[in-house]
């Protein structure tokens, strides 16, 4: 029987997401997918392909009945269409959203999109130069490298809680999630009506920094990974969508390092702290909650 999902962290890139989706994705009760990202509500021609082509994909067909479906993407919460798409889909569904200070966020999804090979200029610096002409050329195109317009979250949550209503969104920041993972995920099962008392392991950060050992490689990789490549589309029509995800998976971990990002200039964390601030005193209003710690330099 094809189950509708249940669950979903839509946002925001870079703000603990693929730890929080570890943690509860151990409990049990919990069937989730094994991707990174769950694209199906986000991208045109696989959401044209339809659910139950998704749900084959994703989850585990016959051996997921009783369980509550995670699914995560989190770019999500940036699209309209996609958020419209969630909720055809389950106009009950649970989504969670985590948020990180906009300027830390940024300076981490740079490095990230640096990794992923989706970033070819060097300076951070010289990226939010660039972001106002990418733009120009699409949302969807330059999503990833959106490193300000990613950060205005007020905006997004506001399509959201329109959308679904409070009572169905939860909203985190890394910092709670940093200070108490544990109980955030007794709350959610609790929310679930699922056992609270399952205990989950939240030492371990997820999808901590790194770099690629080949730039050349990790850019060649991001462009045959582009859903409009024939060589991907050729791929795809004879290998598993699991297969090749696991294929994926282990070519960009070896192409990897451990890295520490240099420190940011602090000009230029002055310039996006006060860049952020009307924005996040927006967002204060409309959640009710204390973001003033974020516009400290």
């Amino acid at each position: 029987m094809i189950q509708p999902i249940q669950v979903m962290i839509v946002g925001a890139q870079k703000a603990g997401t693929t730890s929080l989706f570890q943690y509860i994705a151990q409990n049990p009760s919990i069937c989730t997918h094994p991707q990174r990202e769950m694209v199906y509500f986000v991208n045109d021609e696989v959401y044209a392909s339809g659910y139950e082509t998704a749900y084959a994909k994703y989850f585990k067909p016959g051996n997921n009945n009783g369980s509550v479906l995670l699914a995560k993407h989190v770019m999500a919460m940036y699209s309209q269409d996609a958020l419209a798409r969630i909720h055809k889909h389950n106009p009950n569904m649970y989504l969670i959203v985590v948020l990180r200070n906009p300027v830390d966020r940024a300076y981490s999804a740079y490095w990230y999109a640096r990794r992923r090979g989706w970033e070819n200029i060097k300076t951070f610096e010289g990226a939010l130069e660039a972001e106002s002409e990418r733009m120009k050329e699409g949302w969807y195109t330059w999503r990833n490298c959106a490193y300000v317009h990613n950060g205005i979250y007020h905006r997004y949550l506001e399509w959201i809680l329109e959308k679904f209503g409070k009572n169905q969104v939860l909203i985190l920041t890394s910092d709670e999630l940093t200070n108490d993972a544990g109980k955030i995920c007794r709350g959610i099962y609790e929310t679930l009506k699922l056992d609270s008392t399952f205990v989950s392991e939240t030492i371990v950060r997820h999808n901590t920094s790194c770099l690629p050992r080949s730039e050349f490689l990790a850019q060649t990789f991001s462009r045959l990974l582009a859903n409009t490549h024939p060589l991907k589309r050729f791929a795809r029509s004879l290998i598993p969508g699991s297969f090749t995800y696991k294929i994926r998976h282990k070519i960009l971990k070896l192409n990897e390092k451990g890295f520490t990002p240099p420190e940011m200039k602090r000009e230029t964390r002055y310039r996006l702290a006060e860049y952020f601030k009307p924005y996040n005193d927006t967002l204060e209003k409309l959640l009710g909650r204390d973001f003033h710690y974020w516009n400290h330099i």
